[in-house]
This record gives C-alpha cells, structure tokens and sequence, in this order.
C-alpha cells in the first residue's frame, strides 16, 4: 500500500471521483502530503485509496486524477495508455488519416492533447505535471505512433494560466511546417506554425460529411476558418465563405481549389456586421453554416456569450430561404445542450421563424466522451430546417 505522495480530499472531492469525475479542486485537499511530486494518490479523510492523480499546486484544479489504481510506474501507464488509444480510435472507422489520438482526462492523460496529420503527430501539454513528463511523452509517441514527425504546438492560452512558456516546433524527424492530410476522401493543407489549436478543428469530422451530404443551392459559410465545411459540400450553386483572418481564408482558398470547388468567393469581414449588411440587402441563402468560436470561456461569460449566440443564430434565420437548411454550432462548455437549443428557440421567436431539428449533432467520437465527466462534451450543434 502506498506511504508516501499522499493527498487527502474531503467528502466533496470524494464523491467526485467515485462519480466518476477527474477533477478535485484546491479547495478539496485537506491534507497534503505530497512532497512535492507531480503524481500522488488520493485518499479520503477515513484513509480509503481513491486513485492516482497529476498534481498542480498552483491551479484551481489542483488533482487530475489518471487512474482508480495505484500507479507505480508512471512510464509504463503512459506506454499503455496511448497504445489503448491509438486501438480504440483505429476501431471507429473514420475517414481520412487525421483525428484525434489522445483527448486529455478521457484517454487518462490529464492536460495533453495529441492529434494526427497524416504521418505527423502534433501535441500540446495544458498544465504542469504534464509538461515535467513531457520527454517521456515525446518517447512514448515516438515508440507507439512511429510518426515521421513530432510537432510541438505548445501555444495554447491555458499554458499561460499554468505560467507554463510558448514553445512551438519540430522535436523529432522531418522539421517541416506544412503537409497535407484527408479527411472524407478530401485533400487538405496544414500549416502546423500559423493555425489554431493543434492546427485543425478536427471534432467536426463527421459534422462536415454530414452536412456535406445535405447543404445545397446557395451556401453561406460563416466563422468558415479554413474551409473544411465547404470542401466537404457535394451540391451547391453558389458558395460564400466569411472569416475575420486573412490568412485563414489563404488556406481556406487553398483547400478549396485542391478540392476542385468552382463558384465560391471567400469574404474577410467581422461576420456579425456582414450578417447585418446581407440582411440590409435582402439576400437569401438556401444553406448556413454557423461554426463561431467560443462566445463564453467562463461563466462569468454566460449573458453576453448567450446574446452574441442568439444575435447571429437570429439574423441567420432571417436571410434563410423557406425550405433551406442551418447548421450552426456551440462549442462552450459552460452553455449546455439544454441552453443551447433554448437560445435557438428565442432566436426563431424573434426572426418569426419555424423550424424542425433534422439532426441533433455533436463532436466527432474521436474526441472522446466520458458518461461522468461532463467537461469532455462540449460541442453541440443541430440542423435546422426552416417552414415557415
């Protein structure tokens, strides 16, 4: 039994990880006795073995807890973590050879994103005790993936929270900055340096086939960052594409002519504003895409995020054509499902709008989702289809 790197939560933090929940907050440990190791092992205060967990002092979320056993050897776990993840998203039959590899507390691997672009392995580490583990972890990858490339993209904004430093580059093999990918039999440019997140958003993978089956006649892509929706449409007539960045729509142009999509135009605008302006104009749209980022990072978030959300969901509705389709999206974790389609609902009220939900939709299943662990779901996203 386990003597030493002990930390004791209260009844709260307790309950929490027999629920099923990886998260304990600071304000949970009663007792630490931890001797400053980044890998301790949780006891209630009756002295019961909880489970195994990563430590950041210095964070909210001070215990990520990585397994209900006793870790003993921390190496070994990371070895047979990413060889059972690697298994289990080769067990999903998706399309292409990018998706995720390793998303965080629900591979058992708290604070560490890996994803795969075509021969490449691209990371990020979130919090402390991952980033003291991270040659290892570059090893493990190197050992389980055999990946051509490993690429560090250690930008992330929650670095900063964890006072942890921007480091962005190749650390094993092939130092390139570009490649290409597929995903749904289509062929995409990634620019490893100058993108969001890892590069790509890639919990929209089946979301784009999806809608790539349904979208048709005139297509409005709107937050359309690199083109991925568009590339994906099989039907249209006309497809616009609006994005505040310049160099994203470079790619996104990019994408669509490798593609070899014809009659689209891609617009740099603030895309609330040219809402504004399409509905001044009167143009009508048979399809919207609607794929904002995050409106609400917190909760303190939650009123101005829900109005930004209805504001562009409202004005959407308006320039859709009667019979045309919406697919729009959240994806803050802090508006829930519930909120979410409620917000939808305030926005056909006041557009004078009806619609039916044709499809219910969500993150791509190789962002996995934990039943206990409420925080790995995060998208959320419906088709509408407007009646009246």
């Amino acid at each position: 039994m386990v003597k030493n790197n002990k930390v004791i939560v209260s009844d709260r933090g307790r309950h929490r990880v027999l629920s099923g929940h990886k998260w304990i907050f600071r304000s949970d440990i009663l007792e630490d006795n931890s001797n400053n190791s980044d890998i301790v092992f949780l006891f209630d205060k009756r002295k019961q073995f909880l489970g195994t967990a990563l430590y950041s002092k210095n964070s909210q979320i001070s215990l990520r807890v990585i397994s209900e056993n006793e870790i003993g050897d921390i190496e070994e776990y990371i070895q047979n973590s990413l060889v059972s993840s690697y298994k289990y998203r080769e067990t999903l039959g998706l399309i292409g050879d990018c998706m995720r590899i390793v998303n965080s507390e629900s591979d058992g691997l708290p604070g560490l994103i890996i994803d795969k672009y075509a021969d490449t392995i691209v990371f990020q580490v979130l919090i402390h005790p991952m980033e003291n583990l991270k040659n290892v972890l570059i090893k493990k990858i190197i050992d389980v993936l055999e990946p051509v490339q490993v690429f560090e993209k250690n930008d992330s904004g929650a670095r900063k929270v964890e006072q942890l430093p921007e480091i962005v580059g190749t650390v094993y093999g092939k130092d390139r900055q570009n490649l290409y990918c597929s995903e749904n039999h289509l062929t995409f440019y990634i620019d490893l340096v100058n993108s969001q997140k890892t590069s790509e958003f890639l919990d929209q993978k089946i979301n784009r086939l999806i809608i790539g089956r349904k979208g048709f006649g005139r297509v409005l892509d709107l937050f359309c960052y690199h083109g991925w929706f568009g590339c994906n449409l099989r039907n249209y007539d006309e497809l616009i594409l609006v994005d505040t960045s310049s160099n994203a729509l470079k790619i996104a142009e990019k994408n669509l002519i490798i593609n070899q999509k014809k009659n689209f135009k891609l617009i740099e605008l603030n895309v609330f504003d040219f809402l504004r302006e399409l509905e001044k104009r009167g143009e009508r749209f048979d399809t919207i895409i609607l794929d904002p980022p995050s409106f609400i990072k917190n909760k303190k978030d939650i009123k101005r995020g829900y109005a930004g959300y209805k504001e562009i969901n409202l004005r959407a509705m308006k320039i859709l054509k009667k019979n045309g389709i919406m697919a729009t999206f959240s994806c803050s974790y802090h508006m829930s499902d519930e909120e979410f389609q409620m917000m939808l609902r305030d926005a056909a009220t006041d557009a004078k709008a009806e619609f039916i939900i044709k499809e219910y939709l969500r993150q791509s299943p190789d962002h996995k989702e934990i039943l206990g662990f409420s925080e790995s779901h995060y998208l959320k996203g419906f088709i509408l289809e407007k009646i009246s």
